[in-house]
Protein backbone atom coordinates (compact mmCIF):
# COMPACT_ATOMS: atom_id res chain seq x y z
CA UNK A 1 0.00 0.00 0.00
CA UNK A 2 1.59 3.30 -1.07
CA UNK A 3 1.47 6.56 0.93
CA UNK A 4 -1.36 8.02 -1.17
CA UNK A 5 -3.51 4.94 -0.55
CA UNK A 6 -2.74 5.03 3.20
CA UNK A 7 -3.71 8.68 3.48
CA UNK A 8 -6.90 8.02 1.55
CA UNK A 9 -7.81 5.20 3.94
CA UNK A 10 -7.17 7.42 6.99
CA UNK A 11 -9.33 10.13 5.45
CA UNK A 12 -12.09 7.60 4.76
CA UNK A 13 -12.03 6.38 8.37
CA UNK A 14 -11.91 9.94 9.75
CA UNK A 15 -14.98 10.85 7.73
CA UNK A 16 -16.96 8.30 9.76
CA UNK A 17 -15.79 9.44 13.20
CA UNK A 18 -18.85 10.56 15.21
CA UNK A 19 -19.00 14.35 15.64
CA UNK A 20 -19.01 14.10 19.44
CA UNK A 21 -15.34 13.24 19.90
CA UNK A 22 -15.58 13.50 23.67
CA UNK A 23 -17.86 10.44 23.73
CA UNK A 24 -16.42 8.63 20.70
CA UNK A 25 -12.89 8.52 22.15
CA UNK A 26 -14.34 6.41 25.00
CA UNK A 27 -15.61 3.81 22.52
CA UNK A 28 -13.85 0.87 20.95
CA UNK A 29 -12.89 1.92 17.44
CA UNK A 30 -13.58 5.59 18.28
CA UNK A 31 -17.28 4.86 17.93
CA UNK A 32 -17.05 3.38 14.43
CA UNK A 33 -18.08 -0.18 13.50
CA UNK A 34 -15.28 -2.70 12.90
CA UNK A 35 -16.00 -2.89 9.16
CA UNK A 36 -14.66 0.65 8.82
CA UNK A 37 -11.24 -0.81 9.69
CA UNK A 38 -11.56 -3.84 7.44
CA UNK A 39 -8.83 -6.37 8.14
CA UNK A 40 -7.28 -3.96 10.64
CA UNK A 41 -10.07 -4.18 13.24
CA UNK A 42 -7.95 -6.48 15.43
CA UNK A 43 -5.03 -4.07 15.16
CA UNK A 44 -7.31 -1.13 16.08
CA UNK A 45 -8.42 -2.91 19.26
CA UNK A 46 -4.83 -3.83 20.11
CA UNK A 47 -3.67 -0.25 19.64
CA UNK A 48 -6.39 1.09 21.94
CA UNK A 49 -5.55 -1.48 24.63
CA UNK A 50 -1.79 -0.98 24.42
CA UNK A 51 -0.29 0.20 27.76
CA UNK A 52 1.32 3.06 25.83
CA UNK A 53 -2.00 4.17 24.34
CA UNK A 54 -3.64 7.40 25.41
CA UNK A 55 -5.29 7.20 28.82
CA UNK A 56 -9.04 7.69 28.44
CA UNK A 57 -11.28 8.07 31.49
CA UNK A 58 -14.49 6.21 30.67
CA UNK A 59 -16.34 6.61 34.00
CA UNK A 60 -15.55 8.70 37.08
CA UNK A 61 -16.95 9.40 40.55
CA UNK A 62 -15.83 12.13 42.96
CA UNK A 63 -16.57 13.73 46.30
CA UNK A 64 -15.89 17.32 47.26
CA UNK A 65 -15.17 17.74 50.98
CA UNK A 66 -15.24 21.25 52.44
CA UNK A 67 -13.41 21.64 55.73
CA UNK A 68 -13.79 22.01 58.61
CA UNK A 69 -16.30 19.21 59.21
CA UNK A 70 -18.44 18.56 62.27
CA UNK A 71 -17.16 15.54 64.20
CA UNK A 72 -20.49 13.74 63.88
CA UNK A 73 -20.15 13.61 60.07
CA UNK A 74 -16.66 12.10 59.95
CA UNK A 75 -17.09 8.62 61.43
CA UNK A 76 -19.63 7.52 58.77
CA UNK A 77 -18.74 8.37 55.16
CA UNK A 78 -15.08 9.04 56.03
CA UNK A 79 -14.63 6.07 58.34
CA UNK A 80 -13.13 2.62 57.83
CA UNK A 81 -14.66 2.23 54.37
CA UNK A 82 -14.97 5.18 51.97
CA UNK A 83 -17.24 4.48 49.01
CA UNK A 84 -16.95 7.29 46.47
CA UNK A 85 -17.60 4.94 43.53
CA UNK A 86 -20.88 3.68 45.00
CA UNK A 87 -22.43 7.14 45.58
CA UNK A 88 -25.26 8.15 43.20
CA UNK A 89 -24.77 11.32 41.21
CA UNK A 90 -26.00 14.38 43.10
CA UNK A 91 -26.66 12.48 46.34
CA UNK A 92 -23.71 13.21 48.65
CA UNK A 93 -23.68 11.54 52.09
CA UNK A 94 -23.83 13.70 55.18
CA UNK A 95 -20.73 15.85 55.51
CA UNK A 96 -19.80 15.62 51.82
CA UNK A 97 -20.48 18.83 49.89
CA UNK A 98 -21.06 17.40 46.41
CA UNK A 99 -20.98 13.95 44.80
CA UNK A 100 -20.80 13.30 41.07
CA UNK A 101 -20.93 10.00 39.20
CA UNK A 102 -21.04 9.39 35.46
CA UNK A 103 -22.83 6.05 35.96
CA UNK A 104 -26.62 6.18 36.16
CA UNK A 105 -26.48 3.23 38.56
CA UNK A 106 -23.31 3.36 40.65
CA UNK A 107 -21.01 0.41 40.09
CA UNK A 108 -22.93 -0.97 37.11
CA UNK A 109 -21.80 -0.26 33.54
CA UNK A 110 -24.52 0.39 30.97
CA UNK A 111 -22.49 -1.27 28.20
CA UNK A 112 -19.79 -3.91 27.99
CA UNK A 113 -16.42 -2.47 28.98
CA UNK A 114 -12.75 -3.07 28.37
CA UNK A 115 -11.04 -1.79 31.54
CA UNK A 116 -7.37 -0.90 31.07
CA UNK A 117 -6.76 0.44 34.56
CA UNK A 118 -7.86 2.75 37.36
CA UNK A 119 -7.14 6.31 38.39
CA UNK A 120 -7.20 7.50 42.02
CA UNK A 121 -6.59 11.19 42.60
CA UNK A 122 -6.71 13.34 45.72
CA UNK A 123 -7.13 17.01 44.83
CA UNK A 124 -6.14 19.60 47.43
CA UNK A 125 -6.10 23.37 47.68
CA UNK A 126 -3.40 24.78 45.40
CA UNK A 127 -2.37 27.41 47.96
CA UNK A 128 -1.56 27.43 51.64
CA UNK A 129 -1.23 30.18 54.22
CA UNK A 130 -1.34 30.91 57.95
CA UNK A 131 -3.59 33.66 59.36
CA UNK A 132 -3.29 34.63 63.04
CA UNK A 133 -6.03 36.10 65.20
CA UNK A 134 -8.38 35.20 68.03
CA UNK A 135 -11.25 32.78 68.51
CA UNK A 136 -14.15 33.94 70.65
CA UNK A 137 -17.79 33.13 71.32
CA UNK A 138 -19.95 36.23 70.75
CA UNK A 139 -22.98 34.84 72.58
CA UNK A 140 -26.07 37.03 72.17
CA UNK A 141 -23.95 40.12 71.51
CA UNK A 142 -22.72 41.12 68.07
CA UNK A 143 -20.09 43.43 69.55
CA UNK A 144 -16.57 42.85 68.27
CA UNK A 145 -13.74 42.75 70.80
CA UNK A 146 -10.42 44.43 70.18
CA UNK A 147 -8.63 42.01 67.86
CA UNK A 148 -5.15 42.04 69.36
CA UNK A 149 -2.14 39.89 68.58
CA UNK A 150 -1.36 39.35 72.30
CA UNK A 151 -3.27 40.14 75.49
CA UNK A 152 -2.87 39.42 79.17
CA UNK A 153 -5.11 38.12 81.91
CA UNK A 154 -5.16 41.66 83.30
CA UNK A 155 -6.71 42.80 80.00
CA UNK A 156 -9.46 40.18 80.38
CA UNK A 157 -10.10 41.06 84.03
CA UNK A 158 -10.14 44.81 83.44
CA UNK A 159 -12.10 44.75 80.17
CA UNK A 160 -9.30 46.15 77.99
CA UNK A 161 -10.46 44.18 74.92
CA UNK A 162 -14.07 45.36 75.04
CA UNK A 163 -16.56 43.05 73.37
CA UNK A 164 -19.31 41.03 75.08
CA UNK A 165 -19.39 40.51 78.83
CA UNK A 166 -17.48 37.48 80.02
CA UNK A 167 -15.19 37.59 77.00
CA UNK A 168 -12.59 34.81 77.18
CA UNK A 169 -10.92 34.55 73.78
CA UNK A 170 -8.07 32.29 72.75
CA UNK A 171 -5.24 33.15 70.41
CA UNK A 172 -5.97 31.34 67.17
CA UNK A 173 -4.22 30.18 64.02
CA UNK A 174 -6.11 29.58 60.78
CA UNK A 175 -4.52 27.11 58.40
CA UNK A 176 -5.94 27.68 54.94
CA UNK A 177 -5.25 24.89 52.45
CA UNK A 178 -2.41 23.37 54.47
CA UNK A 179 -4.82 21.10 56.34
CA UNK A 180 -5.95 19.56 53.02
CA UNK A 181 -2.33 18.74 52.21
CA UNK A 182 -1.85 17.08 55.59
CA UNK A 183 -5.15 15.21 55.31
CA UNK A 184 -4.40 14.01 51.76
CA UNK A 185 -0.96 12.74 52.74
CA UNK A 186 -2.43 10.81 55.68
CA UNK A 187 -5.32 9.49 53.54
CA UNK A 188 -2.96 7.96 50.99
CA UNK A 189 -1.01 6.29 53.80
CA UNK A 190 -4.11 5.13 55.70
CA UNK A 191 -6.18 3.36 53.04
CA UNK A 192 -5.99 0.77 50.30
CA UNK A 193 -7.99 0.45 47.10
CA UNK A 194 -10.25 -2.59 46.88
CA UNK A 195 -12.01 -3.60 43.65
CA UNK A 196 -14.42 -6.51 43.74
CA UNK A 197 -16.96 -8.40 41.71
CA UNK A 198 -20.46 -9.04 43.00
CA UNK A 199 -19.54 -7.12 46.20
CA UNK A 200 -17.70 -10.20 47.47
CA UNK A 201 -14.54 -11.40 45.73
CA UNK A 202 -11.66 -8.90 45.48
CA UNK A 203 -9.80 -8.72 42.19
CA UNK A 204 -7.63 -5.72 43.14
CA UNK A 205 -6.28 -4.83 46.59
CA UNK A 206 -3.48 -2.28 46.60
CA UNK A 207 -2.27 0.34 49.11
CA UNK A 208 -3.00 3.86 47.91
CA UNK A 209 0.69 4.63 48.25
CA UNK A 210 1.10 2.43 45.15
CA UNK A 211 -1.87 3.49 43.05
CA UNK A 212 -2.91 7.05 44.03
CA UNK A 213 -1.44 10.48 43.56
CA UNK A 214 -2.06 13.94 44.99
CA UNK A 215 -2.69 16.99 42.81
CA UNK A 216 -1.81 19.75 42.29
CA UNK A 217 1.82 18.98 42.95
CA UNK A 218 4.71 21.39 42.40
CA UNK A 219 8.38 20.63 42.71
CA UNK A 220 10.30 23.15 44.79
CA UNK A 221 11.45 25.11 41.75
CA UNK A 222 7.86 25.42 40.50
CA UNK A 223 6.26 26.54 43.74
CA UNK A 224 5.77 30.26 44.33
CA UNK A 225 5.40 32.63 47.28
CA UNK A 226 3.14 35.67 47.06
CA UNK A 227 0.92 37.69 49.39
CA UNK A 228 -2.77 36.76 49.37
CA UNK A 229 -5.71 38.67 50.81
CA UNK A 230 -7.23 37.20 53.99
CA UNK A 231 -10.63 38.84 54.41
CA UNK A 232 -12.45 36.50 52.02
CA UNK A 233 -10.96 33.42 53.70
CA UNK A 234 -11.86 34.67 57.18
CA UNK A 235 -15.44 35.36 56.10
CA UNK A 236 -15.68 31.92 54.46
CA UNK A 237 -14.42 30.19 57.60
CA UNK A 238 -16.83 32.01 59.90
CA UNK A 239 -19.78 31.12 57.70
CA UNK A 240 -18.58 27.53 57.61
CA UNK A 241 -18.39 27.46 61.42
CA UNK A 242 -22.00 28.68 61.59
CA UNK A 243 -23.11 26.05 59.06
CA UNK A 244 -21.69 23.16 61.11
CA UNK A 245 -23.14 24.40 64.39
CA UNK A 246 -20.11 26.02 66.02
CA UNK A 247 -20.77 29.08 68.22
CA UNK A 248 -17.27 30.57 67.97
CA UNK A 249 -15.90 32.95 65.35
CA UNK A 250 -12.39 33.76 64.12
CA UNK A 251 -11.14 37.36 64.10
CA UNK A 252 -7.84 38.31 62.43
CA UNK A 253 -5.31 40.48 64.23
CA UNK A 254 -5.99 44.21 63.86
CA UNK A 255 -4.06 45.59 66.88
CA UNK A 256 -0.52 44.98 68.07
CA UNK A 257 0.46 45.16 71.72
CA UNK A 258 3.14 47.71 72.70
CA UNK A 259 3.16 47.24 76.49
CA UNK A 260 0.93 48.15 79.42
CA UNK A 261 0.07 51.00 81.79
CA UNK A 262 -1.06 50.80 85.39
CA UNK A 263 -1.64 52.75 88.59
CA UNK A 264 -1.87 49.59 90.62
CA UNK A 265 -2.27 45.90 90.01
CA UNK A 266 -6.04 46.23 89.93
CA UNK A 267 -6.30 48.13 86.66
CA UNK A 268 -3.28 47.22 84.56
CA UNK A 269 -4.22 47.22 80.88
CA UNK A 270 -2.27 46.80 77.67
CA UNK A 271 -1.49 49.56 75.19
CA UNK A 272 -2.20 48.67 71.54
CA UNK A 273 -1.70 50.28 68.15
CA UNK A 274 -3.81 49.53 65.03
CA UNK A 275 -2.26 47.27 62.41
CA UNK A 276 -3.22 45.93 58.97
CA UNK A 277 -0.49 43.34 58.98
CA UNK A 278 -2.93 40.41 58.80
CA UNK A 279 -4.90 41.85 55.86
CA UNK A 280 -2.61 39.68 53.76
CA UNK A 281 -0.47 36.63 54.41
CA UNK A 282 2.49 35.10 52.65
CA UNK A 283 0.93 32.40 50.50
CA UNK A 284 2.55 29.38 48.90
CA UNK A 285 1.18 28.26 45.55
CA UNK A 286 1.94 24.67 44.59
CA UNK A 287 0.81 22.13 47.13
CA UNK A 288 3.15 19.85 48.99
CA UNK A 289 2.35 16.42 47.59
CA UNK A 290 3.69 12.94 48.26
CA UNK A 291 7.20 12.67 46.75
CA UNK A 292 6.82 10.60 43.60
CA UNK A 293 8.87 9.26 40.74
CA UNK A 294 7.62 9.22 37.18
CA UNK A 295 6.18 5.71 37.49
CA UNK A 296 4.06 6.53 40.54
CA UNK A 297 2.58 9.57 38.82
CA UNK A 298 1.12 7.32 36.14
CA UNK A 299 -2.36 5.84 36.62
CA UNK A 300 -2.72 2.24 37.75
CA UNK A 301 -2.76 0.27 34.48
CA UNK A 302 -3.44 -3.47 34.40
CA UNK A 303 -0.92 -5.80 32.80
CA UNK A 304 -3.80 -7.32 30.84
CA UNK A 305 -7.00 -5.37 30.08
CA UNK A 306 -10.19 -6.69 31.65
CA UNK A 307 -13.50 -7.34 29.90
CA UNK A 308 -16.45 -6.46 32.13
CA UNK A 309 -19.96 -7.32 30.94
CA UNK A 310 -22.77 -4.79 31.16
CA UNK A 311 -25.17 -5.02 34.08
CA UNK A 312 -22.78 -6.81 36.43
CA UNK A 313 -21.78 -4.83 39.54
CA UNK A 314 -18.20 -3.78 40.16
CA UNK A 315 -17.46 -2.50 43.64
CA UNK A 316 -14.60 -0.11 44.33
CA UNK A 317 -13.87 1.51 47.69
CA UNK A 318 -11.11 2.63 50.03
CA UNK A 319 -10.54 0.46 53.09
CA UNK A 320 -8.45 1.47 56.09
CA UNK A 321 -5.17 -0.38 56.64
CA UNK A 322 -3.40 2.00 59.04
CA UNK A 323 -5.42 3.45 61.93
CA UNK A 324 -2.68 5.87 63.00
CA UNK A 325 -2.70 7.59 59.63
CA UNK A 326 -6.50 7.34 59.56
CA UNK A 327 -6.69 9.37 62.78
CA UNK A 328 -4.43 12.00 61.23
CA UNK A 329 -6.54 12.05 58.04
CA UNK A 330 -9.70 12.69 60.04
CA UNK A 331 -8.03 15.13 62.46
CA UNK A 332 -7.15 17.59 59.68
CA UNK A 333 -10.75 17.50 58.41
CA UNK A 334 -12.37 17.95 61.83
CA UNK A 335 -13.26 21.32 63.34
CA UNK A 336 -12.09 20.07 66.74
CA UNK A 337 -9.24 17.90 65.50
CA UNK A 338 -11.08 14.74 66.50
CA UNK A 339 -11.22 11.31 64.88
CA UNK A 340 -13.72 8.50 64.70
CA UNK A 341 -16.57 10.92 65.33
CA UNK A 342 -15.13 11.94 68.71
CA UNK A 343 -14.21 15.54 69.52
CA UNK A 344 -10.56 16.56 69.67
CA UNK A 345 -8.74 19.39 71.41
CA UNK A 346 -7.95 21.79 68.54
CA UNK A 347 -10.37 24.48 69.74
CA UNK A 348 -8.33 24.78 72.97
CA UNK A 349 -5.06 23.02 72.25
CA UNK A 350 -2.56 22.99 75.16
CA UNK A 351 1.18 23.20 74.67
CA UNK A 352 1.52 19.98 76.64
CA UNK A 353 -0.99 17.37 77.76
CA UNK A 354 1.24 16.68 80.76
CA UNK A 355 0.83 20.17 82.23
CA UNK A 356 -2.69 20.74 80.92
CA UNK A 357 -4.19 19.03 83.94
CA UNK A 358 -2.41 21.07 86.59
CA UNK A 359 -5.43 23.29 87.25
CA UNK A 360 -4.03 26.37 85.50
CA UNK A 361 -6.54 26.17 82.60
CA UNK A 362 -3.72 27.12 80.26
CA UNK A 363 -2.63 30.27 82.11
CA UNK A 364 1.02 30.94 82.83
CA UNK A 365 2.00 31.35 86.53
CA UNK A 366 0.51 34.17 88.62
CA UNK A 367 2.24 36.41 91.15
CA UNK A 368 3.60 34.94 94.36
CA UNK A 369 4.36 36.67 97.67
CA UNK A 370 7.57 38.16 96.36
CA UNK A 371 5.84 39.14 93.08
CA UNK A 372 8.75 38.29 90.77
CA UNK A 373 7.18 35.93 88.23
CA UNK A 374 7.14 37.15 84.59
CA UNK A 375 7.55 40.82 85.43
CA UNK A 376 6.82 43.53 82.87
CA UNK A 377 7.88 47.14 83.20
CA UNK A 378 4.92 49.39 82.43
CA UNK A 379 4.85 52.41 80.14
CA UNK A 380 3.67 54.75 82.91
CA UNK A 381 5.42 58.09 83.50
CA UNK A 382 6.64 56.46 86.70
CA UNK A 383 7.15 52.87 85.51
CA UNK A 384 6.43 49.97 87.79
CA UNK A 385 6.88 46.24 87.36
CA UNK A 386 3.94 43.89 87.41
CA UNK A 387 3.44 40.17 86.88
CA UNK A 388 1.65 39.33 83.62
CA UNK A 389 -0.21 36.15 82.82
CA UNK A 390 -1.05 34.98 79.31
CA UNK A 391 -3.13 32.11 78.01
CA UNK A 392 -0.92 29.38 76.54
CA UNK A 393 -3.76 27.37 74.92
CA UNK A 394 -4.40 27.97 71.24
CA UNK A 395 -7.29 27.45 68.84
CA UNK A 396 -6.24 25.67 65.64
CA UNK A 397 -8.69 26.27 62.79
CA UNK A 398 -8.75 24.78 59.30
CA UNK A 399 -10.26 25.82 55.98
CA UNK A 400 -10.06 24.33 52.51
CA UNK A 401 -11.63 21.93 50.02
CA UNK A 402 -10.43 18.46 49.09
CA UNK A 403 -11.64 16.12 46.34
CA UNK A 404 -11.51 12.31 46.34
CA UNK A 405 -11.79 10.91 42.83
CA UNK A 406 -11.86 7.38 41.42
CA UNK A 407 -12.09 6.62 37.73
CA UNK A 408 -12.07 3.72 35.30
CA UNK A 409 -9.64 3.90 32.40
CA UNK A 410 -11.11 1.98 29.52
CA UNK A 411 -13.37 1.69 26.51
CA UNK A 412 -17.08 1.17 26.10
CA UNK A 413 -18.30 -1.51 23.69
CA UNK A 414 -21.62 0.06 22.77
CA UNK A 415 -21.67 -1.38 19.26
CA UNK A 416 -22.35 -5.17 19.39
CA UNK A 417 -20.52 -5.60 16.06
CA UNK A 418 -17.27 -5.38 18.04
CA UNK A 419 -18.28 -8.52 19.97
CA UNK A 420 -16.48 -11.05 17.73
CA UNK A 421 -13.31 -8.91 17.66
CA UNK A 422 -13.21 -8.63 21.47
CA UNK A 423 -14.05 -12.33 21.88
CA UNK A 424 -11.12 -13.22 19.62
CA UNK A 425 -8.79 -11.13 21.83
CA UNK A 426 -10.10 -12.94 24.93
CA UNK A 427 -9.48 -16.32 23.29
CA UNK A 428 -5.91 -15.29 22.53
CA UNK A 429 -5.31 -14.14 26.13
CA UNK A 430 -4.87 -10.48 25.19
CA UNK A 431 -7.90 -9.55 27.36
CA UNK A 432 -8.96 -11.29 30.57
CA UNK A 433 -12.56 -11.83 31.70
CA UNK A 434 -12.69 -12.34 35.49
CA UNK A 435 -16.40 -11.48 35.62
CA UNK A 436 -17.48 -13.75 32.78
CA UNK A 437 -18.24 -13.19 29.13
CA UNK A 438 -21.77 -11.79 29.15
CA UNK A 439 -23.05 -11.34 25.58
CA UNK A 440 -19.76 -12.63 24.17
CA UNK A 441 -20.42 -16.22 25.28
CA UNK A 442 -21.76 -17.30 21.88
CA UNK A 443 -18.68 -15.96 20.07
CA UNK A 444 -16.31 -17.67 22.46
CA UNK A 445 -17.99 -21.03 21.88
CA UNK A 446 -17.44 -20.87 18.13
Amino acid sequence: MNQTTSLARVAAIASHVPPNYRDSKKEVGLGMPPEQYGDNADMCLADQCDPRARVVIAEVARWRIDTPLADTTIGGPLGDRINVWGTPDGQPPQGITTATNTLATPGIFASDMIIRGLSVRVLVEPEGRLITGMYYVPGSSAALPGMADVWTQNDITNGALGGPAGLSPLAAELLFGINTWKSAFSFVNAYELVVGKDHQESIVKEPLTQVAHIEPFAEAEAAGMVFGTNQDRVNELNQRLINIGQTGQFLPTMFKRLGSVTNNAANNVSVFTPSREQDGSLTMFGAVGVPQNLLQKDPYLFTTPIFWPAGHPMSMFFEVNDQVYQSSFQRWLSVTGGSGGQAGADLALPVSNLVAGNGSNGLTPSATNNNVIMLEQTLDNAPVTITQQVQANRTLLKLGAMVLEVAVIGLRISNPKWGPVVAKAIKQGAISAPRGYGNLTSYLMQ
